[in-house]
């Protein structure tokens, strides 16, 4: 319904935002009918931005849609029936729990920090649920055993859904944190409100500081994302929003030094999040320590590039130095990952 979210001034119905309901459909699609090398990048990002301007959109991953009997969750999808014997710390890391994981968690923030102005969990998304959601019916004799959630798994320290759910963790952090869902709201005078802030929900507009205000509109201004890079045979995707640059690499195999990626600001960046630091199951290949600094020549379309090591099936989020103010390594673990 093309006025759902419109002012009711202007003929609409007044909702604040809507459901980008291709999101989930898509990734399900491509687990039930794609090899990892044959992801189309190129629509991945399409349907992730395919919103109009200025109208704001709930991003999710997966819902119950998806998860009916009959059907997966996204967990399930990666990993099946291996997730019956393999996702305890006391068994062996296998190839496919291996690629679920990082999978799983390179989908979210993909969906996250791209998909949308706002970020919805389905109940236990956030930690892998495994198996499917079936209500009572006449078809399983009005069964209720896969009509609940199992909210134990993510509570057993041995169990390896705790990575996942950190990760979840680590990524609302960082999003209150630098703000990228509300990066750019409009206010009722048609002015763009950008918020750099640590906590950008909590700022009042009459009260702004030199790094929170009212700001010029253009054409870069009103852009959810600037996307500069859909690399279909490196399964590379690279991106800035709110200040923050993000770098997927979506490749089964191949990891790549001194990889260029085109950015529009100047600096020394520093790490914000790393899908595969060791807290999140992960291999550890990054220094979180290190700096990366940019070189001023232009490079898919921005002014500037840095050269990172992006292992396979790995996210990584920088920060200028200057933005800089908060990364994973801020939160305090309940378990062991060195």
């Amino acid at each position: 319904m093309p006025a759902l979210c419109r002012p009711v001034r202007e003929g609409g119905v007044g909702f604040d935002y809507r459901l980008a309901m291709a999101i989930p459909d898509m990734w399900i699609k491509l687990l039930k009918e794609k090899s990892d090398d044959e992801w189309d990048l190129s629509n991945i990002v399409h349907t992730l931005v395919n919103r109009r301007h200025l109208e704001k959109n709930i991003a999710y991953a997966e819902s119950h849609d998806q998860a009916l009997v009959g059907d997966k969750t996204i967990a399930f999808w990666l990993m099946d029936k291996e997730m019956y014997d393999f996702m305890s710390d006391l068994t062996p890391l296998t190839p496919i729990i291996d690629r679920g994981l990082s999978m799983h968690k390179i989908i979210r923030l993909l969906t996250h920090a791209l998909g949308g102005e706002g970020y919805l969990n389905f109940i236990g998304n956030e930690f892998g649920h495994p198996e499917w959601l079936d209500f009572p019916r006449a078809g399983n004799n009005s069964s209720f055993h896969y009509a609940r959630r199992q909210w134990n798994v993510v509570d057993d320290s041995l169990l390896r859904y705790k990575y996942l759910n950190e990760w979840d963790r680590a990524m609302q952090n960082a999003e209150s944190h630098y703000g990228w869902l509300a990066a750019h709201q409009v206010s009722e005078n048609g002015r763009i409100w950008a918020s750099y802030h640590t906590n950008p929900r909590g700022v009042d507009p009459a009260h702004s500081s030199s790094n929170v205000g009212f700001i010029p509109t253009s054409s870069e201004t009103f852009s959810q994302a600037y996307v500069s890079l859909k690399h279909e045979s490196d399964k590379i995707i690279a991106f800035e929003r709110s200040g923050l640059l993000f770098i997927f690499n979506f490749h089964s195999t191949k990891s790549f030094p001194d990889y260029r990626i085109g950015t529009d600001q100047p600096g020394e960046y520093k790490m914000v999040l790393d899908s595969d630091a060791k807290r999140f199951a992960g291999h550890g290949r990054v220094d979180h320590n290190a700096s990366w600094f940019s070189t001023p020549h232009e490079w898919c379309g921005r002014r500037n590039f840095i050269q990172v090591y992006i292992p396979c099936r790995t996210v990584l989020v920088l920060a200028t130095k200057d933005r800089w103010n908060w990364s994973q390594n801020h939160l305090d673990t309940s378990y062991k990952f060195e």
